[in-house]
């Protein structure tokens, strides 16, 4: 009983807590390891779910437009979403973003609703792609916070 009275409070049902967990979906998880044919085959929205989960990639696509500002430039994505850094280096590997969300999960390499949004604005192919690389470079990347 203790048990699920602490999952209440943390907004977790105790049926949740008992529900099979898919790679690449649970918070708390780092995403599933993926050959690379089977990283080809993932279309944008598969990607997004595998490095957010579900339920942040639902949150991030509720993010208003107006609230994502981004520009492109020598390999280097930036701007805000929301009052929230996003910096991704493609040259050098490195993701950078200041949301407590990202930096609890950032070196299980699990993403927050902001770099989803980030993503979703960028373009479909440019993001798969980014996406992609990603994922088939993980190991290589820096996740971190300013």
């Amino acid at each position: 009983m203790m048990i699920d009275e602490a999952l209440k409070r943390f907004g977790v049902t105790p049926d949740e807590a008992r529900a099979k967990v898919y790679p690449g979906t649970d918070r708390h998880r780092p995403p599933a390891r993926l050959s690379r044919d089977e990283i080809k085959k993932l279309g944008l929205n598969e990607l997004l779910r595998h490095f957010l989960g579900t339920a942040r990639f639902e949150r991030a696509k509720l993010i208003p437009n107006n609230l994502v500002a981004l520009s492109s430039s020598n390999d280097v994505i930036s701007g805000n979403v929301k009052q929230y850094l996003v910096r991704i280096d493609l040259r050098n590997r490195v993701i950078t973003h200041d949301c407590d969300d990202w930096k609890k999960n950032m070196k299980s390499r699990l993403m927050c609703k902001h770099l989803g949004r980030a993503f979703l604005t960028i373009g479909r192919a440019e993001a798969t792609a980014v996406l992609r690389r990603i994922l088939s470079e993980k190991d290589r990347w820096t996740f971190n916070a300013p």
